[in-house]
């Protein structure tokens, strides 16, 4: 576009627009990006990575907003892989049991049986003992004193969780920079 000095306000409300449009598709672009750092750099250098059946993984994802994107996880329990959770905050009923006793299964930590009837029900009754176990291990039960207060995702001392949604954080100032750059420069050639 050609503007004429007379033509200042409409240069000026034109470079403003084209700025302020390539800096929000600059964001979404970024977002976009930071989501596939997360899928294959961030969690997969977690050892061992927080995959199981890849919901948590799958949780990311960005949305587009009036300002450029969010970037966040929807999952239910994405808080508790993110911050980890104090062993007096477990509080294990039948939705955490089955669950534990699901995920017991199905990584192979039951007996092998040949299908009947019997050996499914034995099969079942072992894993729930198994999530129960892991379920008081994460609370400090047994022994009093003897076996730690886990919590889950409190791998570290100190602050717990994996902090994926941190690790993000500081890796995204750099993608927004160069995304907004890209988008300006595209935008006012």
């Amino acid at each position: 576009m050609i503007f004429n000095i007379r033509d200042i306000g409409a240069f000026t409300d034109f470079t403003h627009t084209q700025i302020y449009e390539a800096g929000k598709r600059g964001v979404l672009s970024a977002a976009i990006r930071l989501v596939q750092v997360i899928h294959t750099e961030l969690i997969p250098a977690e050892d061992p990575p927080p995959i199981d059946q890849h919901f948590y993984e799958a949780g990311w994802r960005y949305v587009e907003t009036a300002k450029g994107a969010d970037v966040f996880n929807d999952m239910p329990y994405a808080s508790v892989i993110e911050y980890g959770a104090r062993a007096d905050q477990i509080k294990p009923g039948k939705r955490m049991i089955d669950a534990l006793a699901e995920w017991v299964v199905r990584k192979g930590f039951t007996p092998k049986t040949e299908g009947n009837i019997q050996a499914t029900a034995d099969i079942d009754k072992a894993a729930r003992g198994m999530a129960w176990a892991i379920a008081m291990s994460m609370m400090g039960f047994g022994d009093r004193g003897k076996y730690p207060r886990r919590g889950i995702f409190n791998r570290d001392e100190g602050e717990g969780g994996l902090r994926i949604a941190e690790k993000a954080a500081a890796r995204a100032e750099a993608l927004i920079r160069e995304e907004i750059t890209a988008e300006i420069k595209e935008a006012l050639g």
